[in-house]
């Protein structure tokens, strides 16, 4: 008598949907996440390397979206940097799901 094995992947809840990731050593990024398995990775991805201080904190920060232009001179919106390639990760502190990025290009 054969044995019939189905393999099911449990991904992590948020595979495939846009996040804001808090990973170890304080850095935080958004972007596309995708789970491999035994380790993530950041599709799409863009570091925030500074946000405008909100009440609600990086949720409202991840539901109200990111700004249009940056402005680093008045740190009063949010300061995103591309990342030319994807962020590969084994761990994190947090991820709260967000909307996709909707800005320009920092350059």
């Amino acid at each position: 008598m054969s044995e019939s094995k189905t393999q099911t992947t449990d991904r992590h809840p948020l595979h495939n949907s846009y996040v804001i990731a808090i990973l170890p050593f304080g850095f935080v990024h958004h972007g596309k996440l995708v789970d491999l398995g035994n380790r993530f990775c950041l599709d799409d991805a863009r570091n925030i390397r500074y946000w405008r201080q909100r009440e609600g904190g990086l949720p409202q920060l991840a539901n109200e979206g990111f700004m249009l232009a940056p402005n680093e001179t008045d740190k009063k919106t949010n300061v995103i940097d591309e990342v030319t390639d994807a962020i590969h990760f084994e761990s994190f502190i947090c991820l709260y799901p967000s909307k996709p990025f909707n800005g320009k290009k920092h350059v």
